[in-house]
């Protein structure tokens, strides 16, 4: 039996619906539909099938986003809806899948990619790597955190969409990882997440009249989890993390999960409000698909991180079989095709992205090679260990 790439259209797209209902069951089908169809980028060309004398029996879906990364964005492809039928498992359909999704990145100029999984080999063989993600748990207390006044508790509303989305924009302006939402984005949020993530809870803190910020939870058992908020100021984060516990208590669930930048404020006000472990969130990997693309993308902020007038000495970035010259002779940063005698900075995939996300301890990845210091001075500067941050909420 021939099997063949197929191109997913309005003909046979009811085949993939069909896939995706066998191989997740708890998922309900206009789920799948709506979170497709609904996203402001969709395309067809995004899905990628494979077919049985006609009938769809494999299938991976790559979403086209931007990640935010202080001053700029990385497009990335967000590999999602990974589904081979029952009856053709076992016979290397998701590999030659998860192939021809890495293919169509390079075509579509998206240097990055980004799963989440639990079936971490399998992913790897084809060059994706873990990124842990912080997360802060803690048990819901017997007495729930007092809640400061000054603001107006209240269910989300349609005309809060658009001052939310500036309050998400002006939230993430400087950090690593997570989604760069449009406003249509945001908006069909609403539409999709409910049918996967049950009992969305979102409200908003009003104050003058105004929306100043809000958080988006939903349970899952005994544990609720945050998908995603926004607290710009100390007392809205501490309204904040009271509301996740009355939240979490109105469910009915013991503990919390919150995912957290662990060396930023909203961490430090939860740590001293409550009890709290830091572990790490195991499920998350990336793949780096063309690191002169992704330096490229990222250049303003790097030059920011390097604007002082101290020249430093060019050296070449080795990833994988991609070398590129850095150059930064004060004020700013510049990439181009290495020479090959310039010193070599040599990573690993895994290390470099931990370097890229701001990981804690990447930069003991770090080794100098030879007697020059410089090269791995100028990439502590370009990438702080400063962490990094992705929402539930954007979920594919």
């Amino acid at each position: 039996m021939t099997i063949e790439l197929v191109t997913v259209d309005e003909q046979n797209y009811p085949q993939v619906l069909d896939l995706l209902e066998i191989c997740f069951p708890d998922v309900v089908r206009e789920y799948f539909d709506r979170h497709h169809r609904r996203d402001p980028a969709h395309s067809f060309s995004q899905a990628l099938a494979l077919s049985a004398d006609g009938k769809i029996v494999a299938h991976v879906q790559v979403f086209h986003r931007e990640m935010g990364y202080a001053s700029d964005t990385i497009p990335y492809g967000g590999i999602s809806d990974v589904a081979t039928h029952p009856d053709w498992q076992r016979r290397g359909l998701s590999a030659k899948l998860l192939d021809e999704s890495i293919r169509y990145m390079h075509s579509t100029a998206m240097p990055l990619s980004m799963l989440s999984t639990g079936r971490h080999a399998h992913y790897a063989r084809h060059g994706w790597v873990q990124i842990l993600q912080s997360v802060l748990h803690a048990d819901v207390p017997a007495e729930l955190p007092r809640e400061p006044g000054g603001f107006i508790v209240r269910a989300f509303e349609p005309d809060d969409l658009t001052p939310l989305h500036r309050q998400y924009r002006r939230g993430i302006a400087d950090l690593a990882g997570p989604e760069s939402r449009s406003l249509p984005y945001m908006a069909a949020q609403m539409d999709w997440l409910p049918l996967h993530q049950e009992d969305v809870r979102w409200e908003v803190y009003a104050r003058v009249g105004h929306p100043a910020g809000y958080l988006r939870t939903r349970p899952e058992g005994d544990e609720l989890h945050v998908l995603d908020l926004s607290a710009p100021t100390d007392d809205l984060e501490r309204l904040a993390i009271a509301r996740i516990f009355r939240h979490a208590a109105d469910a009915g669930c013991t503990d919390v999960t919150v995912p957290v930048v662990s060396s930023s404020r909203f961490a430090r006000t939860f740590a001293e409000t409550v009890f709290a472990e830091s572990l790490t969130w195991p499920h998350r990997m990336f793949r780096l698909n063309s690191l002169p693309r992704l330096l490229d993308r990222i250049q303003p902020t790097l030059s920011s991180r390097l604007r002082d007038p101290i020249p430093r000495s060019p050296f070449a970035l080795k990833v994988v079989d991609e070398t590129v010259r850095v150059e930064a002779p004060g004020g700013g940063v510049s990439f181009s095709t290495a020479t090959g005698d310039e010193p070599l900075v040599e990573l690993t995939p895994e290390a470099f992205l931990n370097l890229l996300m701001g990981q804690p301890d990447s930069h003991r990845l770090l080794v100098p090679t030879g007697a020059d210091l410089q090269p791995t001075a100028s990439l502590q500067l370009m990438f702080p260990q400063s962490g990094n941050l992705t929402w539930s909420a954007d979920e594919f």
